[in-house]
């Protein structure tokens, strides 16, 4: 498997590049681990989100050293993503965010298309959904990956319900891209319904891969496919799902852009973000400035207050970054509320456990834990009296069970790369798998293009 991730510039220096890229891929191949797998857990209608507003965390960092820029950016993604994690936290930069959060614009527009179709009141659901979609696909706040592939599910199960297959079957396709693995019994409101599921599943399994090549203006933006960080632009993504993806790219100091990419079976899609400047940019840039200049001074406070303010915080965390003998290390401020600024530090062992660590570091300057997984919860399914379990009797013509075709030898769990990712963990996957740096030119100090980190023959 490869994961298209990152290109850093030929002047880093080979071992922080290894050890800076080896923890991207970590946390890029943590949030694939992570994705729901086949509903374990599925509770039809059962929502893990939390509720009540979110408090808005800006968070930032800065090299302490010059020339690793790029491997500041990339800390910085990878502390957003974990920062995310904590429970009644959302984790924001400076991208001038709408007000109010999109889960209470379209939340409710959700639900009440959930209502609808189970209440047999199809046409009602259908535009319920329709509203919700495009209410996600034109919101330039922090992306909600569980609601949007609700959305998605639901104005297929409901076009379906209403006959309008074509309709449907590129939405369920779509929220199978942004939430992979749902299962056939999530989909029981009918035998239509079921078996357009069946059907779409059946051609996912034959269909090649295809890839999107990412752009943006300006370069170095954070992209995100389907709401999962997969690096920076330019670069391309490869082995997706035929069907429409969600393409985000994000950077601090320009609002966010967003578009579907549709992805042919086995052929290259193209994707150009450009993103438009933020109102508050030149002020933020001299506020961040400021910042970094009185960072080891008390000074900071008011520099510091400024950013949170433009970035509409509730909270502000700057660190500087350096990796050094083994570890990473952080230096900065914290600023909560109104309240007074507080000096943070700490060092992460590289070879322990860094994700958990910075999590752990950051839920202690909140004062906040770690957020319900949702993702162990399956998306809504048809109410209990009228679902078609796993178990119900129906017929399906086009099941292979009818066909004459040699038989396609199972693959063993064991060739699966996420079972040892798993199992043995991810750090001893990225060891055993090899990291290919590809230089870039020396236009920029940020990260673009691609690492490719091959995961093979693991044992």
């Amino acid at each position: 498997m490869e994961l298209s991730v990152l290109r850093w510039s030929a002047r880093r220096r080979l071992t922080r590049a290894v050890a800076v890229t080896t923890l991207f891929a970590f946390t890029v191949v943590a949030d694939f681990a992570a994705l729901p797998t086949g509903g374990l857990w599925a509770v039809p209608g059962a929502h893990a989100a939390e509720s009540g507003p979110k408090r808005r965390v800006a968070l930032f960092v800065l090299p302490k050293r010059r020339g690793s820029e790029g491997d500041a950016k990339v800390f910085e993604s990878v502390l957003r993503g974990e920062l995310s994690k904590l429970r009644g936290v959302v984790a924001v930069g400076v991208n001038n965010d709408p007000p109010a959060p999109i889960t209470r614009t379209a939340g409710p527009l959700v639900e009440a298309g959930f209502r609808a179709m189970n209440d047999k009141k199809v046409e009602e659901a259908v535009q319920s959904f329709k509203q919700a979609v495009d209410l996600v696909t034109t919101y330039r706040g922090p992306f909600d990956r569980r609601l949007f592939a609700r959305a998605l599910k639901g104005l297929g199960v409901a076009s379906v319900m209403n006959g309008q297959i074509p309709d449907a079957e590129r939405m369920i396709v779509a929220s199978l891209n942004v939430w992979p693995d749902q299962q056939v019994g999530e989909y029981g409101w009918t035998l239509d319904t079921r078996t357009a599921f069946r059907d779409i599943e059946r051609q996912r399994a034959e269909q090649a891969p295809g890839s999107i090549e990412v752009s943006t203006e300006p370069n170095g933006a954070e992209v995100r496919v389907d709401g999962i960080l997969r690096g920076f632009a330019p670069f391309e993504v490869k082995d997706l799902p035929a069907g429409e993806h969600w393409v985000e790219a994000t950077l601090d100091g320009y609002s966010r852009g967003g578009t579907f990419i549709n992805v042919q079976p086995g052929e290259g899609s193209i994707a150009y973000l450009e993103l438009e400047t933020v109102p508050d940019s030149r002020t933020f840039a001299a506020a961040k400035a400021n910042v970094a200049r009185l960072m080891r001074s008390n000074q900071v406070a008011s520099p510091l207050s400024n950013v949170q303010r433009i970035a509409v915080a509730d909270a502000v965390i700057v660190f500087e970054f350096d990796q050094a003998r083994g570890s990473y290390n952080l230096e900065g401020w914290s600023r909560i509320g109104n309240g007074d600024v507080v000096r943070q530090q700490v060092s992460i062992a590289e070879d322990g456990q860094p994700l958990d660590d910075a999590r752990s570091f950051m839920a202690g300057i909140l004062n906040t834990d770690l957020a319900p997984e949702d993702d162990l919860v399956a998306l809504d399914g048809p109410p209990q009296t009228s679902m078609m379990g796993s178990g119900d009797l129906f017929i399906d013509p086009n099941d292979p069970i009818f066909k004459q075709d040699t038989k396609k030898e199972t693959e063993p769990i064991t060739e699966k790369w996420w079972f040892w990712a798993i199992a043995g963990g991810v750090t001893t996957a990225l060891v055993v798998g090899g990291v290919l740096l590809f230089s870039g030119g020396d236009s920029g100090s940020g990260p673009t293009g691609n690492v490719l980190v091959n995961m093979h023959g693991l044992q």
